[in-house]
């Protein structure tokens, strides 16, 4: 039972680790190039400028969660800038 959850454990945090692809962001009278352009800066953003907690190496449900706190701030800062540049978004 034990390596079982030794097994899901990383397996649950990796999921966590994306960006949530599926939001849909929208600003009027605004082409498909300059939304790939103004996702890409974002993104961008978000890898130099997202608060990022220590890494513990603790392992287990301590890493967990503090890959699940890394992802919070990587969506938000990804969110503040969208907004930032005028856009809303439309679906989660």
């Amino acid at each position: 039972m034990r390596w079982m959850l030794v097994a899901l454990v990383p397996l649950l945090a990796a999921s966590c680790t994306t960006m949530d692809l599926d939001d849909v962001w929208s600003k009027p009278d605004t082409n498909a190039a300059q939304v790939s352009f103004d996702d890409r800066e974002c993104r961008q953003d978000v890898d130099q400028n997202a608060p990022r907690t220590p890494n513990l190496y603790i392992g287990g449900v301590a890493d967990a969660v503090r890959v699940q706190v890394d992802e919070s701030h990587r969506q938000r800062t990804y969110a503040n800038c969208m907004q930032a540049r005028g856009y809303t978004r439309i679906s989660q």
